[in-house]
């Protein structure tokens, strides 16, 4: 068995931020992207992609937390999708 992974603060903070933001649609989504294709999710990631450059752009960087929190939970919902987190080492079994 493999020691436990520590996290860095940054990737945990980062990870908390996604958390939060997933629990805060799930009344309304839920895990409804489990049912979306992943060509749909990519169009996701980039729409949210650019909300992120727009904040950095535009100077609102109190924006940046939730439009980088929003494109990385699309990419987590794409690896979902095809099924990646469940093959990865250190998945719960």
């Amino acid at each position: 068995m493999s020691e436990p992974i520590v996290l860095r603060p940054e990737v945990l903070a980062f990870a908390q931020l996604m958390e939060m933001r997933l629990r805060a649609h799930d009344a309304d989504k839920g895990e409804s992207y489990k049912s979306m294709l992943m060509s749909d999710l990519c169009v996701q990631v980039v729409s949210k992609s650019f909300r992120l450059e727009d904040a950095i752009r535009c100077g609102f960087y109190d924006q940046i937390p939730r439009h980088a929190a929003d494109a990385a939970n699309y990419c987590l919902m794409i690896d979902a999708v095809a099924g990646s987190l469940e093959r990865s080492p250190g998945a719960a079994s």
